[in-house]
């Protein structure tokens, strides 16, 4: 009874530690979405003063430019919007804006890491403490819970790791897949602790990068509706090895066709394909010519922002299409992988959902370091 009584107390002292770390980040979250809700804000009053200088001119190419931008930075405020426009006053403040997204983004990853090696440090010194008093077991514990620490994007810039071995910020989920839990959990390495839970508990242990979903036994994961997974402009990536083809094998679901909401990430034939409702109730589809290779590790990365999707295979362009302004809003929970007929036919490693369009370089940036040995 009483190691019984010991073994509950230290669980809940790691909870307690786990929690109160959770939540300064989350204290961290909500000034930096304040701030860039002002960037936002502030841009939008100067795009809308050089619309108002350009209509004067009469410059109608301008004019529809500086008001695309507009409609950029309403639809993906986190993207910076546009860059490099041929308009020079606008390009002039694409350049300021994302500057200051930059610093702010910068600002917090640096706060977060402060944050982080104080509660590294809180648990090398419970865990020296425990390894003293001869609790081996809970002192392995705490050591598995700072080598998953570690792991972690943030675990890494806290490290100080070079800005070119991380994974471009900003995801609001991350599956790595590197462990299995028994409870089923998939655990998210994102803030948002989107955790999924697994039907089968499908995993692999050699994946990609560490272990994988093993998408080969009718698996599914669902992970609950939250509004950062249904959002205007989105990007999902990961790496796929697939067994043979298959009609219509989920990657990443959030979709509901009686509905005609949502949108579904999908692999049919071997082709990488996004099939979407828009809010206008009309069904859409892109796909790739270009097939996936059987029995090989590819990573593949789909993006939409209001009127454009685009795919790509192994960091390079592979479809690209119009799409509508606005996918219809779906509350329905997101499921990886598929039970029934349609499966997904192969393993998964390393997926992210990111609320924003990832450029063409953090795609391959993405790629490349999701793709290195861990």
């Amino acid at each position: 009874m009483t190691l019984v009584v010991a073994s509950a107390t230290f669980a809940d002292t790691l909870e307690r530690r786990q929690a109160a770390f959770e939540g300064q980040l989350d204290l961290l979250q909500a000034p930096f979405e304040k701030k860039v809700e002002q960037l936002k804000e502030s841009y939008r009053g100067a795009l809308e003063k050089l619309q108002v200088e350009v209509q004067k001119r009469g410059d109608l190419d301008q004019v529809l430019k500086v008001v695309e931008e507009i409609k950029l930075l309403d639809a993906s405020p986190e993207n910076g919007a546009g860059k490099d426009s041929s308009v020079p006053k606008l390009a002039a403040l694409q350049k300021t804006y994302a500057v200051s997204m930059t610093k702010l983004e910068a600002e917090l990853q640096a706060q977060q890491s402060q944050v982080l090696r104080l509660h590294l440090a809180d648990l090398a010194k419970l865990q020296r403490t425990l390894t003293t008093e001869g609790k081996i077991d809970e002192a392995v514990a705490v050591r598995k819970e700072v080598e998953i620490l570690n792991k972690t994007p943030l675990g890494k810039l806290a490290a100080g790791q070079p800005k070119d071995a991380l994974i471009p910020l900003g995801f609001a989920l991350y599956y790595s897949f590197d462990e299995k839990e028994e409870d089923r959990r998939v655990l998210d390495q994102s803030s948002n602790k989107f955790h999924g839970k697994s039907e089968k508990n499908g995993w692999i242990e050699d994946g990609k990068r560490g272990g994988a979903f093993d998408g080969t036994i009718a698996d599914t994961i669902k992970v609950a509706h939250d509004e950062k997974l249904a959002s205007e402009s989105f990007t999902i990536a990961g790496w796929f090895n697939l067994e043979r083809p298959i009609s219509h094998g989920r990657i990443f679901d959030k979709f509901n066709h009686d509905k005609k909401s949502g949108y579904s990430f999908n692999v049919h034939e071997l082709k990488p394909e996004l099939e979407l409702w828009g809010a206008d109730g009309e069904h859409y589809r892109i796909t790739t010519e270009e097939k996936l290779q059987p029995g090989v590790w590819q990573h593949v990365a789909v993006t939409f922002e209001p009127g454009k999707s685009l795919i790509y295979i192994d960091g390079k362009l592979s479809a690209e299409s119009e799409m509508p302004e606005a996918v219809g809003k779906d509350s329905g929970e997101v499921r990886i992988g598929r039970e029934g007929r349609s499966i997904l036919g192969g393993f998964l490693d390393e997926l992210m959902f990111y609320s924003r369009v990832l450029s063409s370089e953090e795609v391959g940036h993405v790629m490349a370091v999701t793709g290195k040995e861990s």
